[in-house]
């Protein structure tokens, strides 16, 4: 029906963005986390020793 898939990552750049920018999907813009209390993680600072992990979810999962 359309042509925008929206993609939510915290990566403009580097593996994951070349991986989409090469699957068709290139990034149109990156997401903030937000959290209570302790942070999360520091998405900004990666390495190659560092693990990442990719998944993918629906709105539509009921």
């Amino acid at each position: 029906s359309g042509s925008f898939l929206r993609i939510d990552t915290h990566m403009d750049n580097g593996d994951f963005a070349a991986f989409l920018s090469h699957s068709g999907m290139p990034v149109f813009d990156t997401v903030l986390t937000m959290s209570l209390g302790k942070r999360l993680a520091d998405f900004a600072v990666a390495g190659a020793a560092m693990p990442k992990t990719y998944a993918l979810a629906s709105q539509t999962l009921g």
